[in-house]
């Protein structure tokens, strides 16, 4: 019980907590590069010239960071980490319930179904290789 499941329930848990305060990081930083574009703007109001190319700049960072730090993502992560450490949980709380052997199975599908998942949406975000060059335009 100790060497599996609260492992796993810790590590979920971890995790989870890791993802959530990235997540919470990108928000801010996009945010606070928003709000400085929009106080650039309004200094670039005042014949404060200096000020306007800033506007662009502040705003082309606040979605990158939201863009290019994967918010969806982290977001995504999170989620279903926080679902398997309540998962795993639940199993612990059959512990005495259930027998050993059921106990197990139960915790190993859980983990394996949560694996299955995290490679189908891995395959579904990464690219496919392009197609070689080469005798695209030749005939036979």
């Amino acid at each position: 019980m100790a060497s599996r499941i609260d492992d796993q329930i810790k590590y979920y848990g971890n995790k989870q907590q890791q993802h959530e305060q990235a997540v919470t990081r990108l928000r801010y930083v996009a945010f606070g590069a928003s709000v400085l574009a929009a106080l650039c703007g309004a200094a670039g109001l005042t014949n404060q010239q200096a000020f306007g190319p800033w506007v662009g700049a502040l705003m082309t960072i606040a979605t990158a960071v939201a863009a290019y730090g994967l918010l969806d993502r982290r977001q995504y992560l999170a989620a279903s980490y926080g679902a398997m450490a309540m998962s795993l949980a639940r199993i612990k709380g059959l512990a005495g319930s259930l027998t050993l052997q059921a106990l197990v199975i139960r915790a190993e599908d859980v983990i394996e179904s949560e694996h299955a998942a995290w490679i189908e949406r891995m395959t579904q975000t990464i690219p496919a290789p392009a197609a070689p060059a080469g005798n695209a335009g030749s005939r036979i």
